[in-house]
């Protein structure tokens, strides 16, 4: 909301500025036939590889499970002599959630802010096929290496486990996106309207980025997930893994903004990391549609002179200053806008 402590007749409600809004004008026809193209490539593609991953570790699986033995090595050490070891049922089963679970996790989270529309969406969805395919070949030969062996222990992985997992996750990730069509275009952004601001008044605008209820119900699950696998396991480092995960659900999901006569300042809801751009060195402000894709994902982004808090797809307010751009998916952006242009104005004279 927009607090003047003086003028408030010239103070405006959210939504004030939005008569230029791009996503208020509909897409054209050919628009919509290339979003949709997109759309069913992308999914075709990142859903047919995980499906055909899936299908096979659960063929090798049901292959070789009579000659597995009770226990299965799980974890291997800096020089792949294994060191750590879970009953082969419940070995089978991590394998699998991991196999299944995390291009699946990935699929949701992008998802909801529809990647396919992204500029990195090429990249979004080959990463999701190189994941897994390379998580379906790492398992499936560790899964043949115990094949008739009766001590776990002698189980290692060597360096051709590793280069056959990285090169064919590569080969599937390059497939993908040679298969893939082109990013769409971006809509150009919207003329911002400045809010008036007179000499004497005093102006402070608070918002908040905020990441959707859909991707936080993903990421406790992926804590979930972790947690009961850290207790199944009995591998006491999985709870490091646990606790940095909630750390970053804490630092990276939800972002509160302050804009006044000093400039744009941001922090997490932890307090750090935090930043800022001084108004003096902001050069252009508008309000943008943007998606976690064009900066490859959530949370504190960085890209070559740009820096992005995308915390969901939508609405976003972007600054220019002298060292780049900083893209902030703020709540009602376009009075976010409306406000930093009007002090901005004000303090050119």
């Amino acid at each position: 909301m927009t607090r003047p402590t003086q003028g408030t007749s010239r103070a405006r409600g959210p939504g004030h500025t939005r008569t230029n809004d791009s996503t208020d004008r509909k897409p054209s026809r050919r628009t919509r036939e290339a979003e949709e193209h997109a759309r069913r490539m992308h999914l075709l593609v990142t859903v047919g590889v995980t499906v055909l991953a899936t299908l096979a570790y659960l063929t090798v699986v049901v292959l070789t499970l009579p000659d597995l033995p009770g226990t299965m090595a799980t974890h291997f050490g800096v020089t792949g002599t294994a060191d750590g070891f879970m009953r082969t049922p419940l070995a089978l089963l991590v394998q699998g959630i991991a196999v299944i679970g995390v291009p699946l996790a990935l699929l949701v989270v992008f998802g909801v802010g529809q990647w396919w529309r992204s500029e990195g969406a090429r990249h979004l969805s080959a990463l999701i096929a190189g994941l897994s395919a390379g998580l379906t070949t790492l398992f499936v030969m560790i899964t043949v290496r115990h094949v008739g062996i009766e001590d776990p222990a002698t189980v290692s992985v060597d360096w051709l486990t590793g280069a056959l997992t990285l090169g064919i996750g590569a080969v599937v990730a390059i497939l993908a996106a040679l298969i893939l069509p082109p990013a769409l275009p971006r809509p150009p952004a919207a003329p911002v309207e400045p809010l008036r601001v007179a000499p004497s008044d005093r102006v402070s605008w608070f918002g908040a980025a905020h990441t959707s209820r859909a991707a936080l119900i993903v990421l406790g699950i992926g804590v979930i997930v972790l947690a009961g696998s850290a207790i199944a396991s009995g591998i006491v480092w999985l709870w490091l893994v646990v606790l940095l995960m909630v750390l970053l659900v804490l630092t990276v999901t939800r972002f509160s903004v302050t804009i006044d006569a000093r400039g744009v300042n941001w922090r997490s809801a932890l307090g750090f990391p935090r930043g800022g751009v001084a108004l003096a060195d902001i050069t252009s402000v508008a309000a943008v549609d943007v998606r976690p894709g064009d900066f490859g994902g959530y949370g504190l982004r960085f890209m070559p002179r740009r820096k992005g808090i995308i915390t969901r797809a939508g609405r976003a307010l972007q600054i220019d200053h002298g060292t780049g751009t900083l893209v902030i998916t703020v709540d009602d952006a376009d009075t976010a806008a409306s406000v930093v242009e009007g002090l901005r104005l004000r303090r050119a004279g």
